[in-house]
């Protein structure tokens, strides 16, 4: 199965250090100078995951920030760094500032080709205010969900804002407390905010992975009504 991927890099020696990383693994990508170029590519070709060069994402203004949300939505995402101390490349989520343990060959080869390859629809993201209980498992038992309140959603997704630091695993259960429908919603984390990080509100970025029509549909009345 080919995978493909986009970097996103401002020119700099970095970029060609993760170019030469991504050549050692054969793996196919394409380079773009920052977020509008990112936007393009992703509008014209399908790919299967992006890369973030965390010093390029430090200049994105706040309205690239909040378009860059709907692509954490979608896609897998992860930041890329040049350790200049240890020589190599390494990854890390967003919201986190520590390196995972995941390396760009298993990115490629798990989280990425796991991935059907997409062009972006993307969905813009709105000021709702749901009351959330988050699961780590699909049992939803009461007594295991944690309190969230949503910051913002999109059809796509939605940021929960949620004190604690997340320590369960990356696939969550939301049950939508002001929704009609209690079925809990089916998502995955794609960004993560942890408490204390300054000018930084604590919470998850939680991409929607299987969510009722009749859900969908509340949230879009919803959206509708907002913007009337």
């Amino acid at each position: 199965m080919s995978v493909r991927l986009v970097l996103v890099s401002r020119p700099s020696p970095a970029r060609q250090h993760y170019q030469q990383a991504l050549n050692v693994l054969r793996a196919e990508y394409d380079t773009v100078s920052g977020p509008s170029e990112l936007f393009k590519a992703l509008s014209k070709t399908p790919y299967n995951g992006v890369l973030i060069d965390t010093a390029t994402e430090l200049g994105i203004t706040p309205r690239e920030k909040r378009r860059l949300q709907t692509i954490l939505e979608i896609f897998p995402v992860m930041r890329i760094d040049r350790n200049d101390t240890l020589g190599r490349v390494e990854l890390s989520y967003f919201g986190q500032t520590k390196a995972s343990d995941i390396g760009l060959d298993k990115f490629i080869t798990s989280q990425a080709a796991a991935f059907e390859a997409r062009t972006i629809r993307t969905h813009d993201r709105h000021d709702l205010h749901y009351n959330v209980t988050i699961y780590s498992n699909g049992h939803c038992r009461p007594e295991d969900g944690q309190r969230a309140v949503a910051l913002d959603i999109s059809e796509g997704g939605v940021f929960l804002v949620f004190l604690d630091n997340w320590v369960g695993q990356r696939q969550v259960w939301l049950r939508f407390m002001d929704f009609t429908d209690l079925t809990p919603v089916e998502g995955e984390v794609r960004r993560q905010v942890n408490w204390g990080v300054r000018s930084r509100i604590p919470g998850l970025g939680v991409s929607f992975t299987k969510i009722s029509d009749k859900q969908l549909k509340e949230i879009q009345e919803d959206l509708k009504r907002l913007n009337e």
